[in-house]
């Protein structure tokens, strides 16, 4: 036990120090009652420890923990990023977390623990196959299914790791103790081919079997299905931001659509955008009735690519097109967009005039709203470039066989 006492007017802690067994004592220069209080009790921890005390303003700085290094990191990048993409990467920081806790059991994770090693131990980490629990989105029901990550993806977390090891490195706390960043070089370089892109044709079949009413007795079609694929077959835009479209966003005399900055994804794309529409478009969507809110509305994701995978299938488009090829997972929304890149591509049209159309960045538009005022009659003469519906393809539709057991 440390006591406090006092010589020549000075308040002094003596104490037995446990290592050496030597009495020891100390005389603070702040000689107020509540500082030598404290000093006492922090000295009486150290030896009920076993350890030698040493005076708090000599200790080596602790080092921080790698959680709180990540918790850092992402309330800096929550400035810049959308709340789903940040999802996505804490979502990567926090399973090397989870690795180097199975790598070292009982042992604090700290920053020190970054290393190549650890990196290369994590990959391998990725690409061992692992249960995971999910919601049943329709019943609330939770299942457990085992998931393994592909050599791409776990290459591409990697890589996010690598950007959050360099970004605590340059952190002003977090830096001095964090060693100094290094790359994984060994990672397997994996080399997918690229899947094909549907026809104006191909897409027009899906259109037609997604009408509401036109398979047998009408179960399958339905007007938000039909009006996604639609506006994706024109506008070439992602199925959340067609989701999120308003009425009040289409100018009907100017054929013109506003897509707005909160639908963006990319930072160039955040800014916000006036697409030109073309007039089949405007003819189709003349017959949609009531012109108030969302033009689709919003679905969960698991329901609107269950019914857009549904609509490929039953249109009979080879499966390659929009379903999973090998580690490839499937793509039934996005395949639009690829059919309408492709499409215009093979007409001729501009590169740089079609990432303009879908968001896509490019760092030859500097700004978005100066390049319509620019731009807009060449943009026009783009979209008038876009076919018709074609009506014939809904009479070569490969029906749906239904097994027993509802499997399609």
């Amino acid at each position: 036990m440390a006591s406090i006492s006092r010589k020549r007017g000075k308040r002094i802690i003596r104490w037995r120090c446990p290592v050496t067994g030597r009495n020891r004592s100390y005389q603070p220069k702040d000689q107020r009652l509540d500082n030598c209080r404290t000093l006492k009790k922090d000295i009486e921890r150290a030896c009920d420890a076993g350890i030698k005390w040493v005076h708090p303003s000599e200790r080596a700085p602790a080092i921080p923990s790698l959680s709180q290094a990540i918790a850092d990191v992402l309330t800096n990048r929550a400035r810049r990023l959308k709340a789903s993409t940040l999802q996505r990467v804490g979502i990567t920081y926090l399973q090397l977390l989870q690795s180097l806790e199975e790598a070292h059991p009982g042992e604090r994770i700290t920053v020190q623990h970054l290393s190549r090693q650890a990196l290369s131990n994590h990959f391998q980490w990725l690409l061992q196959p692992r249960p995971t629990e999910y919601t049943d989105p329709t019943t609330g029901r939770k299942h457990t299914r085992t998931r393994t990550c592909s050599p791409a993806t776990a290459t591409n977390r990697i890589r996010d790791l690598e950007d959050l090891w360099l970004r605590i490195h340059d952190h002003d706390e977090h830096g001095k103790h964090t060693p100094l960043p290094r790359r994984l070089r060994d990672l397997p370089i994996v080399k997918r081919q690229r899947r094909p892109a549907p026809s104006w044709a191909q897409m027009d079949q899906v259109i037609a079997v997604s009408r509401p009413g036109r398979q047998g007795r009408g179960r399958f079609g339905s007007e938000a299905l039909y009006r996604q694929v639609v506006l994706q077959r024109f506008l070439g835009l992602r199925v959340d931001q067609v989701q999120r479209l308003r009425w009040t966003d289409l100018d009907w005399q100017g054929r013109t659509l506003t897509i707005r900055p909160e639908l963006g994804k990319s930072q160039q794309e955040s800014q916000g955008r006036i697409v030109p529409v073309s007039a089949h478009l405007i003819t189709e969507m003349a017959t949609w009735g009531t012109r108030t809110g969302e033009i689709v509305g919003r679905r969960s994701k698991a329901t609107v690519n269950k019914s857009t995978r549904a609509a490929w299938r039953r249109a009979g488009v080879p499966p390659e097109i929009w379903d999973r090829v090998g580690d490839r997972k499937g793509q039934p929304t996005h395949a639009f967009r690829r059919g309408f890149i492709t499409g215009l591509r093979s007409v001729g049209v501009d590169l740089t005039l079609i990432h303009y159309l879908v968001g896509h960045q490019d760092d030859d538009i500097t700004d978005t709203y100066t390049y319509w005022a620019a731009m807009g009659e060449i943009l026009r003469g783009v979209v008038d470039r876009i076919p018709p519906l074609t009506q014939e393809e809904a009479d070569q539709v490969v029906p749906l066989t239904v097994r027993r057991g509802g499997a399609e």
